[in-house]
C-alpha cells in the first residue's frame, strides 16, 4: 500500500495533519521525510500500529483511498 502524507494520516485516525507532525517530531510515530521541504510520508502499517497503541480509530477504507 502506498504511503500517506501527514494530512492523509491525520484524516485516517481523526486528528489534524499538524498533530501527526508533532507525533513524528516526538518520535512516537515512525515516518520518513522527503525532499528539501521535509514532506512527511507514513507507512499505513506503522500508522495502524500507532492508532492501536494510543487508542485512535483507524479507518482502513480511507487509508486505502488516500494512499499516494
Amino acid at each position: 500500500m502506498p504511503e500517506l502524507s501527514s494530512n492523509a494520516a491525520g484524516r485516517v485516525i481523526g486528528v489534524s495533519g499538524e498533530t501527526i507532525r508533532r507525533y513524528v517530531d516526538r518520535e512516537l510515530l515512525p515516518a520518513r521525510q522527503q525532499g528539501l521541504r521535509g514532506v512527511i510520508r507514513i507507512e499505513p502499517d506503522a500508522l495502524k500500529e500507532f492508532a492501536e497503541e494510543y487508542g485512535y480509530r483507524y479507518n482502513d477504507q480511507l487509508a486505502e483511498e488516500l494512499g499516494e
